[in-house]
């Protein structure tokens, strides 16, 4: 089974290109721009709306990317397996991230970053 990568961004390139960088590598991965596409489906048992690894954005309409870790931590989601990416951090962003333990990404980032950030997830799953 591949391992499952669900991307949240509204810009449209950044979530392709992500996307696209880790199917290279063999990673199963869906992108979406907005977290309300599937929140209402988290609790459900499928696994088209199961992931591994979740990387979203923080400012987003619908929803924005704090709203959604919460939701996805309340589900049960572990919260090691969720980054945040942004380039436009505030304080309030920063302490919401570590007081909730997630990953952080500062755009623009490396991909490589992301890359070793998602195998070292995979290794420890």
């Amino acid at each position: 089974m591949k391992f499952r990568i669900w991307v949240f961004d509204d810009e449209k390139m950044i979530r392709d290109m992500i996307g696209e960088f880790l199917r290279e590598f063999g990673y199963e991965v869906f992108c979406f721009q907005s977290p309300a596409e599937i929140a209402e489906n988290l609790n459900v048992a499928n696994s088209k709306f199961q992931a591994d690894i979740v990387i979203t954005d923080i400012q987003m309409p619908e929803m924005d990317g704090i709203e959604f870790v919460k939701r996805l931590t309340e589900c049960g989601f572990s919260k090691e397996n969720i980054a945040m990416i942004s380039g436009y951090w505030t304080e309030e962003y920063r302490e919401f991230a570590d007081k909730v333990g997630v990953r952080c990404f500062d755009k623009p980032f490396g991909f490589k970053e992301v890359l070793e950030w998602v195998k070292e997830r995979r290794c420890e799953a």
